[in-house]
């Protein structure tokens, strides 16, 4: 399943690259770290302001270069990938607001949009309702053929599933080993969800 931070494998995207060291120190939760290399006063890119949650930097950035909004990071990922990855709710409306694409997806293996993102990272219900809302295709495959409630089932979340469900997800949804999100919850032993995904809850 999705995870930002994590190195492509090989076989991955020839046009991926590392992250930069702002990016890098986001991803290993290396605060000290982070803070030194803020302090230096480096130029933040619009995609390392989404994935520090910085709305206001985010929205100066985005007014000042159109293009960027879509600008991927070295290691593949586009600014509304990061913002909701890391639960930043502000930081997304903000470029939301900027007319982010929701139907982006991320240059590197993950191939994914922002709500599988959003799903893989701190599962903010709040991100993952404005995301809908503003047309993600809740059925949309990441690589691996795995859909928003595959990543949902990997990780258990039983209200991220209703709210999936009643966007139209498709539970009958097969990936690419042929698993629906009903196995993918038995497997990782979340009972709660695989009793609603076989239709014995309300």
């Amino acid at each position: 399943m999705a995870t930002i931070g994590r190195r492509t494998p090989k076989g991955g995207s020839a046009d991926v690259d590392e992250p930069t060291p702002i990016l890098s120190a986001v991803y290993r939760g290396q605060k000290d770290e982070l803070s030194a290399l803020l302090a230096a006063g480096p130029k933040v890119r619009l995609f390392e302001a989404a994935a520090l949650g910085d709305a206001t930097r985010v929205r100066e950035l985005a007014a000042a270069d159109r293009a960027a909004i879509e600008a991927r990071s070295p290691d593949g990922w586009p600014p509304l990938h990061l913002a909701a990855h890391f639960g930043h709710g502000d930081a997304v409306d903000a470029l939301l607001e900027s007319r982010a694409d929701v139907g982006t997806r991320s240059s590197n293996h993950e191939h994914n949009m922002a709500l599988h993102a959003a799903l893989a990272g701190r599962g903010d219900a709040r991100i993952v309702s404005r995301l809908l809302a503003c047309g993600a295709d809740v059925n949309a495959r990441a690589a691996g053929g795995h859909t928003a409630l595959h990543e949902t089932a990997f990780r258990g979340n039983l209200a991220l599933a209703e709210l999936l469900l009643a966007h139209g997800a498709d539970a009958a949804a097969r990936n690419d080993d042929g698993q629906t999100p009903l196995d993918i919850a038995q497997a990782q032993g979340h009972a709660a969800l695989a009793r609603r995904l076989r239709g014995e809850l309300p």
